[in-house]
């Protein structure tokens, strides 16, 4: 789809489905750390970048690791 193509009523910007081996290829080939979080804060994925960059945890530990999110008041 071009910019110059009206995008169908109904559509989103995103597909509704996604390869995730072809996802995870790419995310693994990154140099980047990658991490993949669920609306709670938890981590689903983490690539092998992402695993080094948080030094001293198996990726088993990782997994199981949520984010915290700290709001401060202003």
């Amino acid at each position: 789809m071009t910019a110059s193509q009206p995008r169908p009523s109904g559509s989103t910007a995103v597909a509704p489905a996604i390869d995730l081996a072809l996802f995870r290829r790419m995310v693994d080939l990154t140099t980047e750390g990658f991490y993949v979080l669920d609306r709670h804060g938890r981590f689903l994925y983490c690539n092998a970048q992402a695993h080094a960059q948080m030094g001293g945890y198996s990726m088993e530990e990782i997994l199981q690791m949520t984010v915290v999110r700290h709001l401060s008041r202003t």
